[in-house]
């Protein structure tokens, strides 16, 4: 089915050269910064060769290109000073793909964006959170700031808002999936060099240093963090899925390699919250959506065949597994943190501590209990909506609740027609892995956070009481397929590939 034209296309050759151009000032900082020469000058360079590449042929550029690099890119958040960058590039590709959304519908003659109550919720829960990092004092912190703009989710609550316009095409969506697949396949086979081998082919290499980052001993990704790898696995393992049902030929078949490396992937990072989250996200999806409960057994199926074959196949993974099962210090730190956290709530319920105060104001909370050590001081809590309701209190943690709830779940209340039918499904199945992991781990890398919200959003643009899209006064209203769908949407017919 050919993807309907997407008027957000920057195809003016000057607004293209300026992008160029803005790769190599980015390429010429990086080497201005460094202490001799650099992966990150060698990356960036060779970024700003393909785009060069990319302009001279005339393909056109959306925004939705413009984000699905930052989704890739956000793998590296937080990690790119071990590449020789100064800052973080994803951020800056993803604000920059929302500003291209804002300006493309700028200029539609058809259609504008509008902010709903759902946009002003989001927006008044990161208004609260900046307040009490300020009257907190943390903001200027830069661990502060960063888990504002990525665990917090200013960013991806941005890129909620500018998703259902730069992914409101067919071609635009395709694009998304592709890139999650690929990112599924890299993910999935980096877990598999570094637990299996050979682990000199995993790249960055910063990934095998042991003195960096956490869980040396797991499948930990360029995330540098078992937890977060798992459930950045588990979510494209979920769109891989659904690339198997809307692709045919070699996207297809790639969709089901990359499927199965993530599947691997999960179980190598010997992460238990990981692996709840594929029984739960999958059961969930395969249940909301009458059309795929057919799958259920076989899905089952499939996952046991994973797991018996890596038992079979993988030396040491038994033993591993079941060492991990087994290992209570995980189970004892979560403990003295949430005793912790109560005893918090108590003292400071309303405002709670204050944004990003957890760690250095908590260990004073800690106490010996009488049937498990003390330990955990100075760490985060490991549960994300605990964390909220400790350093912001009852009534900033409401404010989350109520816009996270509304952004995450409301796209779900009304079942939509196919083709869209199979990405609500994927939603689900995403948002019920970050809950999850959520529940388990503080979430502190950006790629998670900004795929829950940015697939939301998309699903939001086919809901029209979330749907940011308004008719321009005298303009023609734009077409539309069933109620509260994307123009495009039609029956639904395999993507070729």
């Amino acid at each position: 089915m050919p993807a309907a034209p997407d008027r957000s296309a920057l195809t003016s050759r000057p607004v293209l050269l300026a992008g160029a151009g803005s790769v190599a000032a980015l390429a010429a900082g990086a080497a201005l910064s460094a202490a001799g020469p650099s992966t990150a000058v060698a990356v960036v360079a060779l970024l700003g060769l393909v785009s060069a590449a990319v302009l001279v042929r005339g393909m056109p550029v959306t925004p939705a290109h413009v984000l699905c690099a930052g989704v890739a890119l956000s793998m590296l958040s937080g990690n790119w000073g071990l590449l020789g960058f100064p800052f973080g590039v994803d951020r800056l590709v993803v604000l920059a793909g929302v500003a291209a959304t804002l300006v493309a519908a700028s200029r539609d003659p058809e259609v504008r964006l509008v902010a709903r109550p759902v946009h002003l919720a989001l927006a008044a829960t990161s208004a609260w959170a900046i307040c009490s990092a300020v009257l907190a004092g943390t903001l200027s912190s830069s661990v502060a700031v960063y888990s504002l703009m990525d665990r917090f989710g200013v960013v991806p609550f941005l890129a909620f808002f500018a998703a259902p316009y730069a992914f409101r095409t067919l071609a635009a969506r395709v694009a998304l999936i592709r890139t999650l697949v690929v990112m599924g396949a890299y993910l999935g086979l980096t877990a598999v060099f570094e637990e299996v081998g050979p682990t000199a082919l995993v790249y960055p290499r910063f990934i095998m240093d042991p003195a960096v980052g956490l869980h040396f001993d797991r499948a930990r990704g360029p995330f540098l963090e078992a937890s977060a790898n798992g459930l950045a696995l588990v979510m494209c393992a979920v769109v891989c899925a659904l690339a198997v049902r809307q692709f045919r030929g070699r996207w297809r078949q790639a969709a089901v390699a990359a499927g199965a490396l993530c599947l691997v992937g999960v179980a190598l990072t010997l992460t238990r919250s990981a692996w709840i989250a594929v029984v739960l996200g999958g059961a969930a999806a395969l249940t909301y959506a009458p059309h795929l409960r057919r799958y259920l057994l076989p899905a089952a199926g499939g996952l046991v065949a994973v797991v018996l074959a890596l038992l079979l196949m993988v030396p040491g993974f038994a033993g591993s597994a079941q060492q991990r099962a087994e290992d209570q210090s995980p189970v004892w730190d979560r403990q003295n943190l949430v005793t912790a956290s109560a005893r918090i709530i108590d003292d400071h319920p309303l405002f709670g501590l204050g944004w990003s105060r957890y760690p250095t104001d908590s260990p004073e909370y800690f106490r010996q209990a009488d049937s498990y050590p003390l330990q955990g001081e100075g760490l985060v809590v490991h549960n994300v909506p605990l964390l909220y309701l400790t350093e912001l209190g009852i009534l900033g943690f409401a404010v989350w609740v109520l816009g996270a709830a509304v952004a995450l779940v409301g796209p779900l209340r009304r079942r939509l027609p196919a083709p869209m039918a199979d990405w609500q499904a994927a939603h689900l199945a995403i948002l019920v892995a970050w809950a999850t992991v959520a529940q388990f781990a503080p979430l502190a890398q950006s790629m998670p956070n900004l795929l829950v919200f940015l697939w939301a959003g998309v699903t939001a643009g086919c809901v029209p009481w979330m749907s940011p899209f308004s008719a321009r006064p005298g303009g023609a209203r734009p077409a539309r397929a069933p109620r509260g769908t994307p123009a495009d949407v039609r029956p639904a017919t395999p993507v070729p590939s």
